[in-house]
């Protein structure tokens, strides 16, 4: 093997459908299990120490699930801007022990209007989508030779190492046991073919209904080696499929190689799923909705509907009369994407000169009702 002259990442990305319906969640800012050890002392003393490390260390992993990738050299204003004592909702102890070393172990929930304020302050693009949890299946080719449950598959070895630093990540798999049960209701050329009513099964027995399949195959191109991977999340909604190339030089070991990859995978999909409902706060918007309201009670109800999407930035009336109402939302990112969120909300629009007709969807009976924010 040849000493590799490039030392960059080739990653591809051909994304078919986004596969999964997107979910704001409420425990988008919460951070589970975080782990500081302090050498043993005074516990009131060692708690404190703790739980400002555990602060910083949380609020880090945060700001990485929340924005994207380039943003986070950016990470360092944020928390400069945010009062340390009041960024802090909610602190559970998930364990604590004195000795012998001091270990104190946090669920923290971070404040959404405080972050929210600080990025959009600063202009940082974030997103609040709710963390995936999948059924990851991976498998290596080498030569004629399929591995998928093989304990000598280093493919699902890499995984395994990764695991344990994906637990507060948008991206969060499974991976299955590996069974007989499991190895005659599943072959590794089944996964090679695509058995997708098959893996759907097995994702069942994990009481989950996503998986991602991950194919590695070593190649050699002018001369060099590299691991090419193709990945394919399915889920309900579809599937959606990219390709991504890690070179390794000769003095890098074939597992090494493969825990880069298994990483760069699981990077990527991350920043796939948090692009779908970026907010662009670097982008600010302007557009005047125009609403006939049955009664005042009806306006509010708009108002409110349109007040919560997580891309506005806020909602004035500009105009009302008996027959209808103005309103002017400024908000962050495209016009397109902004209609599109407005879609999602189960209202109807219909452009009218410089003003946009805007309805309620769903029947009279649904508008009584707040709707989960599903995307």
């Amino acid at each position: 093997m040849r000493v590799l002259l490039f030392t960059f990442l080739t990653f591809i990305s051909s994304w078919l459908l986004w596969p999964a319906t997107v979910v704001f969640a409420a425990d988008a800012y919460t951070v589970e299990g975080v782990e500081i050890t302090l050498p043993s002392g005074l516990q009131g003393a060692r708690r404190r120490e703790a739980v400002g490390k555990a602060t910083t260390q949380g609020l880090n992993k945060l700001l990485k699930n929340l924005t994207p990738h380039h943003a986070w050299e950016r990470h360092e204003e944020v928390i400069e801007l945010v009062d340390p004592s009041r960024i802090v909702e909610k602190m559970v102890i998930v364990e604590e022990k004195p000795s012998p070393r001091y270990k104190l172990v946090l669920n923290l929930t971070f404040s959404r209007d405080i972050l929210r304020k600080a990025l959009t302050d600063l202009q940082i693009p974030y997103s609040e989508v709710a963390p995936v949890q999948a059924l990851l299946l991976p498998l290596l080719e080498i030569g004629d030779r399929r591995l998928l449950w093989e304990e000598t598959n280093p493919w699902r070895e890499a995984f395994k190492q990764i695991s344990a630093d994906r637990k507060n990540s948008l991206m969060r798999f499974t991976l299955p046991v590996g069974d007989t049960n499991e190895m005659r209701m599943l072959s590794a050329d089944m996964v090679a073919y695509g058995a997708t009513d098959l893996m759907g099964e097995l994702a069942k027995q994990y009481n989950l209904d996503q998986i991602i399949v991950t194919k590695a195959k070593i190649v050699q191109q002018f001369g060099y080696n590299a691991v090419d991977v193709q990945s394919e999340w399915h889920s309900s909604d579809g599937t959606a499929t990219f390709q991504l190339r890690v070179p390794f030089d000769e003095n890098q070991a074939l597992e090494d190689t493969l825990k880069t990859a298994a990483a760069r995978v699981l990077s990527g999909m991350e920043e796939q799923w948090r692009s779908v409902s970026l907010v662009e706060v670097d982008k600010p918007g302007r557009v005047f909705l125009r609403y006939d309201p049955v009664d005042a009670t009806d306006l509010e109800r708009m108002k409110a509907v349109v007040a919560k999407m997580n891309v506005v930035k806020d909602i004035k009336l500009r105009m009302l009369s008996l027959d209808n109402a103005v309103f002017q939302v400024n908000y962050f990112g495209s016009p397109e994407d902004f209609m599109r969120q407005l879609q999602r909300k189960d209202l109807q629009l219909m452009k009218q000169g410089n003003l946009w007709h805007i309805r309620f969807a769903q029947t009279n009976s649904d508008m009584m009702h707040d709707r989960p924010a599903h995307y």
